[in-house]
């Protein structure tokens, strides 16, 4: 169900206008597509230049070439190292060739293939500077430190061992398994940063853009004439730098001509390639233009593009239409600039790959020959793990995560600081209004229309009576409600709306349903897109029936296949939506039912169970119909959620919300509702302490108290039954 949804979004979205020819037109389309990008990327405004406290820490010197070894900071603690190419004989200054690591590889810019490259531009008179991107080389981890000490303990089958063991020296096999322990080690799936609006992909590009500062500063370089390139990830880097940066005077970009559409549509079901990296799920790309579109801002400098006939990542056939599609722009405006490279051949930086990007950076670098392919000198590489060409003092890898975090820390508490001097500036009326905004922005478009409703079954226990709803809140989304009351019940009562984090069981077995009807008040599980029988890739109304049964009636459970919050969460980020969000508007469709059907309770509150808190705070700032709201174990803010590997799921980080509130602005908005925080969680799962809860929530308390309800803000901390009774009572008399 969620991913022929994705797919609905894709086939109905409003179709993408191609850049206009004439120069006025175009260039204020291009001003505005420079500023989505840079929006999307996290790079809005552009990060301070701060000192790179650049070194060289050593020389290797072989025949044609020497190679300096550099260490430098893109930003402060971040520590990269990159090794320079520079020619023997050649006559300086040079033009310079940045070189961007692919994702794909083990070794990062030790990689063979990528030593081949930088050393034949180097013999063909090009100083080149390949820098390690995160997570790889000498910044991640390595196949044998995998293989030594984490794999034994994720894998002890023998068969799977087997068969590791027959792939070890492939180089296919330990490319891909490199990828996904570097994917486990979290270098490019760490989800704090969004959260003050930086994207993984946007880390890098700045990285570039400093790296050619770098390069700028070497007197055997000529800094105006500066070209890039890179293959896979590092073609996408290439690619968005030389957007971004005109020092970049020709581009090559290898492997990665990709369909945006078509990478959302060829990722599913695949948990987008495993559920562990963010680079290539750019925010709201697909609201302002394809990949292609974003060539428009390198015309018209000289860009290739060079792809393998047999890329399975990066099918040809996207490739060409993608390419035609950019060659409209530039074909007009700068015949002959653009170019497309096909080689028979999987992904990679092969030597056929490699050899046209030496013609291209040969014609417009060099101004020799017509840019056709020029050979590859013969070279012979260096051992991948060779010491000599290491540039950190020992054999252990030096990771980005740590600073990335402290980085992240520190926007958000930027952040944080001007919103407390307009808190002190705004009156209360104002505040609110801004958060309204700020909510509807951050969570994404509200689906258009009113949902339909129909009742599917109804079971009866001698206890309790449950109905099951679907209301269908979404072309191809069916969200559930289960009304649950006490047997033979007549008359109105209030109505607790429960959100959960998908275990139908956890709401039984912590007995919140029976606490809830004990205390006065019916039960509407709400299973909003993605939740309980909703993560079905199927979710039709019979499987939702059949779970309710095994809840109610204590039938066997049955296996399913479920959709993951990483799938749907980075489909929905690069149509410019939220699996958060689009949560919300569920929730409150349910609520519009509820309160013009037939069931009218007398009063509609909202318990948010996990980072089902989230959707119940959010719904309830934005709907006054919600008269009270609760949470139970949910992240305390998302300040708090700026960890490495959190245990809450991706939708519990929309980008860039920290950069207009944090959740207890949002609790504050509720004022003077009633309001409950109870055991609230730090990003690593645990029980914030009563002071910190209390500290973080002040202002909260200080709106309450303005508005002489003090009694109304609930924070609390506790054991759990007792704090879950006391959550119940409260939501069963919301008016007291």
């Amino acid at each position: 169900m969620m991913l022929d949804h994705v797919e609905h979004l894709l086939c109905t979205r409003q179709a993408l206008r191609p850049m206009p020819i004439e120069e006025a037109p175009r260039l204020a389309a291009t001003d505005a597509l420079r500023r989505n990008l840079l929006w999307s990327l996290g790079l809005s405004p552009f990060p301070r230049r701060t000192p790179l406290c650049a070194r060289s820490v050593g020389r290797v010197h072989r025949q044609g070439y020497t190679v300096e070894k550099i260490i430098f900071q893109p930003r402060p603690g971040f520590t990269v190292p990159g090794h320079l190419y520079l020619p023997t004989d050649a006559p300086r200054p040079l033009p310079g060739i940045l070189y961007a690591s692919g994702h794909f590889v083990e070794h990062g810019i030790m990689y063979p293939d990528s030593q081949l490259c930088c050393i034949a531009l180097a013999k063909l008179g090009f100083a080149v500077f390949a820098y390690e991107a995160m997570g790889q080389g000498e910044r991640g981890p390595h196949w044998e430190a995998f293989r030594q000490t984490h794999l034994p303990t994720l894998l002890d089958s023998k068969r799977i061992q087997a068969f590791l063991a027959d792939i070890e020296h492939e180089s296919t096999g330990r490319r891909w398994l490199a990828w996904a322990w570097h994917a486990l080690q979290g270098e490019h799936g760490q989800l704090a940063p969004r959260l003050v609006g930086l994207s993984q992909e946007g880390l890098m590009v700045w990285e570039s853009i400093r790296a050619l500062d770098y390069m700028c500063t070497r007197e055997e370089i000529d800094a105006t004439r500066l070209g890039m390139i890179g293959a896979s990830g590092g073609g996408q880097n290439t690619y968005f730098t030389a957007g971004l940066d005109e020092r970049v005077r020709a581009a090559a970009s290898v492997c990665c001509l990709p369909s945006l559409t078509g990478q959302v549509r060829l990722s599913r079901g695949t948990n987008w390639w495993g559920g562990g990296d963010w680079c290539d799920q750019i925010p709201s790309h697909l609201t302002y233009g394809e990949f292609a579109d974003d060539g428009a801002l390198i015309l018209p400098r000289p860009l290739l593009f060079v792809v393998g006939r047999h890329d399975d990542g990066f099918p040809i056939e996207e490739a060409r239409s993608e390419y035609h599609r950019l060659a409209s722009l530039y074909t007009p405006l700068a015949p002959g600039r653009l170019a497309l490279a096909e080689v028979d051949g999987p992904h990679g930086i092969s030597k056929p790959m490699r050899e046209a990007a030496y013609g291209w950076f040969a014609r417009w670098l060099q101004g020799d020959g017509d840019g056709s392919p020029i050979s590859e000198p013969p070279s012979d590489p260096e051992p991948p793990d060779s010491s000599e060409m290491r540039c950190l003092p020992d054999r252990g890898a030096v990771s980005s995560v740590p600073a990335l975090i402290e980085l992240t820390d520190r926007l958000a508490l930027a952040h944080a600081t001007r919103r407390k001097r307009e808190q002190r500036r705004l009156n209360r009326a104002h505040l609110s209004r801004n958060l309204v905004d700020g909510i509807r922005s951050v969570l994404g478009p509200e689906p258009k229309g009113d949902s339909q409703v129909e009742e599917i079954a109804q079971i009866v226990r001698s206890d309790i009576e449950a109905r099951l709803l679907a209301h269908r809140t979404d072309p191809d989304i069916t969200a559930f409600t289960t009304i649950v009351r006490p047997a033979h019940h007549r008359g109105s009562r209030p109505l607790t709306l429960i959100v959960h984090e998908g275990d139908w069981g956890a709401l039984w077995n912590e007995r919140w349903v029976s606490m809830l009807l004990s205390c006065g008040s019916d039960v509407a599980i709400a299973d909003v897109r993605g939740t309980g029988p909703g993560a079905l890739r199927t979710a039709r109304p019979e499987d939702t029936l059949q779970a309710l049964k095994e809840i109610l009636l204590h039938e066997d459970h049955h296996g399913r296949s479920f959709v993951t919050d990483f799938e749907i969460t980075s489909a929905y980020l690069i149509l410019g939506r939220t699996l958060l969000g689009e949560r919300v508007w569920d929730l409150l469709r349910m609520v519009d039912f509820l309160s013009s059907g037939a069931y009218r309770p007398t009063a509609i509150t909202c318990l948010g169970i996990g980072h089902g808190g989230l959707v119940a705070l959010f719904a309830a700032a934005l709907d006054q119909r919600i008269e009270a709201a609760a949470t139970w174990r949910a992240p305390a803010s998302f300040r708090s959620l700026v960890v490495k590997d959190p245990v809450f799921p991706p939708s519990a980080f929309p980008f860039g919300v920290l950069r207009h509130f944090d959740l207890p602005e949002i609790t504050a908005t509720l004022a003077p509702r009633l309001v409950v925080i109870a055991n609230a969680r730090d990003g690593q799962g645990n029980t914030v302490a009563s002071d910190s809860i209390e500290a973080a929530y002040k202002h909260t308390r200080q709106v309450y108290h303005a508005l002489t309800r003090p009694e109304r803000c609930h924070i609390l901390t506790g054991p759990p039954t007792a704090t879950r009774e006391t959550i119940c009572r409260l939501l069963a008399t919301p008016d007291e």
